[in-house]
């Protein structure tokens, strides 16, 4: 029997290596869009870009969706613990530390915000 060119496999004629493999990502679809729903469901509306409805719809879309919310869907805050961090502290130290060495006499050239960011004079 000649086969077709356009012939799918079926799961039995892949080997099980590949069986493995497919498993292995389907997996790893599942938990990450759970674990996204699941943040999605419990973060209030707020902390979400968007509405929620077109995240939920976003998060279906195979491995992209779940890291796109991630990354573009959830506002993150900096509480004031974690503003008094050492983290933070060093962070801050190094600002300082910046601006010192730049002969800036801290007219914007360097500002502090809960995200760091650096605007350059000009």
């Amino acid at each position: 029997m000649i086969p077709k060119k356009n012939a799918r496999k079926t799961w039995h004629d892949l080997t099980p290596k590949q069986q493995a493999s497919v498993l292995t990502l389907a997996s790893i679809q599942v938990v990450l869009a759970a674990t996204a729903w699941t943040d999605l469901a419990r973060r209030p509306m707020d902390q979400v870009r968007g509405s929620k409805r077109k995240w939920a719809a976003v998060i279906a879309v195979n491995f992209i969706g779940p890291v796109l919310y991630f990354v573009r869907g959830v506002r993150r805050y900096i509480t004031p613990a974690e503003d008094q961090s050492p983290r933070f502290r060093s962070a801050r130290f190094v600002l300082a530390v910046a601006v010192a060495v730049s002969g800036s006499s801290g007219h914007g050239c360097l500002t502090y915000r809960p995200r760091f960011s650096a605007r350059t004079c000009g």
